[in-house]
């Protein structure tokens, strides 16, 4: 059974995220790592996802080839 999910604003690549909302990371790999094993931890490749927001930044195809679950795109134009 496929579940759907909605998250906002991951911000891939977007390291001054970390100074900004004080995430705890030394370095945007750290952080896109960290949100990836999460996000993969919850979801399964049949399920949906919706990802409302700020996707991420600069050259997302790396970081989408890891991710579990077809996702939608609402908001970011370059990614929707």
């Amino acid at each position: 059974m496929s579940r759907e999910w909605v998250t906002a604003d991951p911000h891939f690549n977007h390291f001054a995220i970390c100074k900004f909302m004080d995430r705890p990371f030394k370095n945007v790999w750290a952080m896109n790592t960290f949100i990836i094993d999460n996000w993969n931890d919850k979801i399964q490749p049949r399920d949906t996802v919706y990802v409302l927001g700020d996707l991420g930044w600069g050259d997302m195809q790396e970081v989408l080839d890891l991710l579990n679950g077809k996702i939608i795109y609402v908001h970011s134009l370059e990614w929707s």
